[in-house]
């Protein structure tokens, strides 16, 4: 699944949709630098992309601040937590 997330990102690289996923392979490989690195380029793209991919920020915020955890950044992980907390209080 990682080469096909890889290869999209290639083809599509401002679309945030396989980077979240990359992210989240990397993430389940304990590859935890590699998948902050791809949600970065995910929030990046969302960000950027207006509306279209705001339903998906609080999810990469959150998967971004679990990959830190991942690292032992727990107080850099906590200002993505807070910042999916905002975006959407239910979360």
């Amino acid at each position: 699944a990682l080469v096909s997330f890889k290869r999209a990102c290639e083809l599509q690289p401002t679309d945030v949709r396989p980077h979240f996923r990359g992210g989240n392979c990397l993430y389940v490989l304990g590859k935890f630098q590699e998948s902050k690195d791809e949600f970065l380029l995910a929030m990046e793209a969302a960000e950027s992309g207006g509306s279209q991919w705001s339903y998906l920020l609080p999810q990469i915020y959150v998967n971004l601040g679990i990959s830190l955890e991942g690292q032992g950044m727990v107080l850099s992980a906590c200002e993505y937590y807070r910042e999916a907390a905002i975006l959407c209080p239910t979360h």
